[in-house]
């Protein structure tokens, strides 16, 4: 959050993170690459497109190689959302979570535009973004309400309290996450 949206650049090659970018991009105002990394856009000042960002963040350090092997070239710092096997050579932040699945990347870059927001002042206190979790990631409807009653059912039935807490926890801990990435983030840049 010490940087201005105008000097961070997001990409993402994946398709799992780009309805989660859309909305990230729209909340913060920071820029984002959807799909393939253009060559030469962080290399080549002769080009329309050129960009000097001082920070950039990838959603896989493997299909986003390119642009990582530009940004090390002409020292840029990377932040990298990595999975257990992803390398973290090149990097020089890495966010470790499931960087594969269109659920995860877009919890995480929830949690991390809320937090963006927050400590720029855009969200005042605990005040909610303006976008729902569920605009981050592809839920099913029907996904989403059998997710409600199994909640409310789980009320009657003691076997399902403990889906209930391992779900709290599972929240906990992604919450826990995002406030370390974002105090190693503030601590790095």
């Amino acid at each position: 959050s010490q940087y201005e949206p105008k000097d961070i650049l997001v990409l993402c090659r994946g398709e799992n993170g780009w309805k989660a970018l859309k909305i990230f991009n729209k909340l913060t105002g920071i820029n984002v690459i959807i799909g393939r990394y253009p060559p030469g856009i962080l290399t080549n000042p002769n080009l329309d497109t050129f960009t000097e960002p001082k920070v950039i963040f990838v959603c896989d350090p493997w299909p986003d190689k390119n642009v990582v092997e530009d940004a090390n070239k002409i020292g840029i710092p990377v932040i990298a959302l990595c999975d257990t096997n992803n390398q973290s050579n090149k990097l020089d932040l890495v966010i470790p979570c499931n960087n594969k699945g269109k659920k995860s990347v877009g919890l995480v870059f929830y949690l991390i535009a809320r937090e963006y927001m927050r400590n720029k002042g855009m969200l005042k206190g605990n005040e909610e973004l303006p976008a729902k979790l569920e605009d981050f990631i592809d839920l099913i409807e029907s996904h989403v309400q059998s997710k409600v009653e199994s909640i409310s059912n789980a009320f009657k039935d003691t076997s399902d309290t403990l889906e209930i807490k391992k779900d709290v926890r599972e929240l906990k801990f992604y919450e826990q996450l995002a406030k370390e990435s974002n105090k190693l983030m503030d601590e790095w840049l």
